[in-house]
């Protein structure tokens, strides 16, 4: 598969089969997260993988129960969760970089995630006193986000995305890059 075919076909999954994921491919996809940059390489951000049921349901209690992920949470075969410890990287006009390092991390494990076959689904919204009680996490440490990791049980239909002409600038803010005939 090409990279922008695994970009096109990853989407926030909220159903999962009762199928366990591979070691393998576990391996593959969390060694794909050391391979990112980091902030003078630090490599701030650590994960959380959950495989034990009672600790998913507990998980899963930690997101509002409005949110559809929070079911997907109970029925993944796993979840992964990444934290990072702040002090690890730099902030610097009010912009703390562990939050990019995260975010790429995660991404990462997103896409290889979907070349492997598997689903996820970015999940920030979270009780994250209550799921670091769960999991013992030290307080210094914050949790950054979460993501069912399994196999898929549906495929939502593509949504519309925002067009290029309207996020990318050329030389100025709000001046035509010129992608209209492409």
């Amino acid at each position: 598969m090409e990279l922008y075919d695994i970009i096109e076909k990853r989407r926030s999954i909220r159903k999962y089969k009762d199928i366990p994921v591979e070691k393998e491919k576990l391996y593959r996809i969390f060694k794909s997260a050391t391979l990112i940059p980091s902030w003078s390489c630090k490599h701030c951000w650590r994960f959380i993988i959950v495989d034990e049921l009672e600790t998913k349901l507990m998980i899963s209690q930690a997101v509002d129960e409005s949110n559809p992920a929070q079911d997907a949470l109970k029925h993944a075969p796993m979840i992964v969760i990444i934290c990072a410890n702040p002090v690890d990287t730099e902030e610097i006009d009010d912009k703390e970089y562990y939050m990019a390092d995260c975010g790429i991390a995660m991404e990462h494990i997103m896409l290889s995630a979907t070349y492997e076959g598997l689903a996820t689904c970015w999940i920030g919204l979270f009780d994250e006193d209550n799921i670091k009680s769960i999991l013992k996490i030290p307080s210094q440490i914050r949790i950054v986000g979460i993501t069912p990791l399994g196999y898929g049980d549906e495929m939502p239909e593509d949504k519309e995305k925002v067009g290029i002409k309207d996020i990318t600038y050329y030389n100025k803010w709000e001046s035509n890059i010129g992608f209209n005939n492409i």
